[in-house]
């Protein structure tokens, strides 16, 4: 009887070219919805976003000092209030 190792399996199945391109157009899929969120929030600041790729995973990213802050919120520094995160990246990518 074959024996299917679970792991190998999985490290087999990221490698393939058609994966790894499924992964990299999602990436920029979900890369182009960020920039739209960015902009129609942007105010002031520098934040950007880019999307990086290794191997066979892509990374979104929301690239300032802030950026933390910007997604998911934080106190003003003044005033004291919450100031609600923006979930750019989280909102982009449908996971809210």
């Amino acid at each position: 009887m074959a024996r299917v190792y679970q792991r190998r399996a999985r490290v087999e199945t990221a490698h393939l070219d058609g994966v790894v391109a499924a992964v990299r157009e999602q990436a920029q899929k979900v890369g182009r919805n960020a920039e739209i969120r960015l902009t129609a929030h942007r105010d002031e600041g520098h934040a950007e976003i880019t999307v990086t790729y290794g191997q066979v995973d892509s990374f979104v990213n929301l690239d300032d000092l802030a950026a933390l802050s910007i997604e998911f919120g934080h106190v003003h520094n003044v005033t004291g209030r919450y100031v609600a995160g923006l979930y750019i990246i989280t909102g982009a990518a449908n996971l809210i």
